[in-house]
C-alpha cells in the first residue's frame, strides 16, 4: 500500500474539532477554514492554512483605477489656448534672421594622424587565471539573507506570522515528517482553494518552520 505525502502530513497535523474565532495580534478576527496538504509547493512537503476574515477587506489599502480616455473632446476648453501653434504663424515668411557666414573648411587641413604623446601608459597586467582557491573573497554587497530581513511593519504580515508560530507549528506532530513549507492566507469569505474570484479579497505570505525554536521564518517572493 503506498502512502503519498499529503496522508502523512494529514495523520501529523492535529485540528480543532470546531473552528473557533481567533483573535489576531491586530485586532482582525479570524477562523480557520480548511487545511490543504495535498498541494506540495516550490519546497516540497507543504501545509496550507486557509482562514477567513469577513473584516479582512477593510484592513487591504483599496487600489484606486486609473482615469480611462475615452478619446471624445468635451469641447470644455471653447477656444482656449490648447498650445497647439496657429497655421498662420506655421508658414509665416521668417523675418530678422542674423547674417550666417559659414566658416571656410580649406583654410586649413586637419592631420591626417593623431600626435603621438612622448609616453605611453603601460597597460595594465591581465588578472592572475588561476586564482589561489584558499584565498577568502573580498568583502562585498552581498543579499541580505531571508533570515536576517527585518520584519516589513506589516500588520497583515504580522498577523500570518503570528498565525503561522501560534496555530499552525502547535499542530504538526514531532515526531514526524515536517513540512517544508507553511503558506498561511486570509480571505474575506470562504473560496474553494485554487479558484480565482475577483470579487474575493485575498492574502497569503509563505514561512519555514523551525519546529526546534518554535518560529516561522517569513520567505520574500
Amino acid at each position: 500500500m503506498r502512502t503519498g505525502t499529503g496522508a502523512l502530513l494529514a495523520a501529523i497535523i492535529a485540528l480543532p474539532a470546531m473552528a473557533a474565532e481567533i483573535t489576531l495580534p491586530s485586532g482582525m478576527k479570524a477562523t480557520l477554514d480548511e487545511v490543504i496538504n495535498n498541494a506540495p509547493g516550490s519546497s516540497g512537503l507543504t501545509a496550507r492554512f486557509r482562514f477567513v476574515a469577513p473584516d479582512l477587506a477593510a484592513r487591504v489599502p483599496a487600489i484606486p483605477e486609473p482615469p480611462v480616455d475615452d478619446g471624445v473632446d468635451d469641447g470644455a476648453d471653447d477656444g482656449a489656448d490648447d498650445g497647439m501653434i496657429p497655421e498662420d504663424q506655421i508658414f509665416a515668411e521668417p523675418t530678422d534672421l542674423p547674417d550666417i557666414t559659414a566658416p571656410d573648411i580649406t583654410a586649413e587641413a586637419a592631420p591626417e594622424t593623431a600626435p603621438v604623446p612622448d609616453e605611453v601608459a603601460a597597460a595594465p597586467a591581465p588578472p592572475d587565471p588561476d586564482p589561489d582557491p584558499g584565498a577568502e573573497a573580498p568583502d562585498g554587497d552581498d543579499e541580505t539573507a531571508d533570515s536576517d530581513r527585518p520584519l516589513p511593519d506589516d500588520p497583515l504580515l504580522k498577523d500570518m506570522l503570528w498565525l503561522c508560530e501560534h496555530f499552525a507549528l502547535p499542530r504538526i506532530a514531532v515526531p514526524g515528517p515536517v513540512p517544508q513549507q507553511i503558506i498561511i492566507s486570509i480571505a474575506d469569505r470562504p473560496v474553494a482553494f485554487g479558484d480565482a474570484d475577483p470579487e474575493v479579497i485575498q492574502v497569503f505570505e509563505t514561512f519555514a518552520p523551525d519546529l526546534a525554536a518554535g518560529s516561522c521564518r517569513w520567505e520574500v517572493f
